[in-house]
């Protein structure tokens, strides 16, 4: 129902002795004629028995953008994912801070298993490291990730 949320609130929670900390979120903005949800995390944290961790906030929004008139009939929906994750991570002696940003609308279509469009820039520490480019809408398995201005097409599983 739109203006509807569910939360979920991990708290004292443990897999394989790897502490969960956290909150995920997901708001329905839908509205008469658009589907679409916001989806937050907030405090994410996995810490290891070692003391090592990875902590990430993360905000993305998901329209339909194809097949609202066949709610009955999913193979043609097309969804466009939009925004973005930050967080840190520390490994014995070394610690960084990573962002990514969806800098063009990912396209996400049912019918296909992979993401068809759309680029991700990453970031360590401001600066960036790498764009992930999941093409021109084709279905397929292949996407070009660019690290230091050299591309290279990888195979997505």
């Amino acid at each position: 129902m739109p203006g509807k949320s569910s939360t979920t609130t991990f708290d004292g929670y443990y897999v394989n002795d790897n502490h969960v900390e956290g909150v995920h979120k997901v708001l329905n903005t839908s509205t008469s004629n658009t589907r679409s949800f916001r989806i937050l995390v907030t405090g994410a944290k996995i810490t290891r028995p070692d003391g090592n961790y990875s902590e990430w906030n993360s905000e993305k929004n998901i329209t339909q953008i194809e097949g609202l008139g066949t709610p009955l009939f999913p193979l043609d929906d097309w969804f466009k994912i939009e925004g973005g994750a930050n967080g840190s991570v520390k490994r014995t002696d070394k610690f960084f801070q990573w962002s990514t940003v969806i800098s063009e609308p990912l396209i996400k279509k049912f019918t296909c298993r992979w993401l068809v469009k759309g680029i991700v820039t990453m970031r360590k520490s401001n600066a960036p490291v790498a764009t992930l480019d999941y093409g021109d809408g084709t279905c397929d398995n292949k996407a070009v990730i660019t690290v230091n201005g050299v591309a290279k097409e990888i195979t997505l599983r």
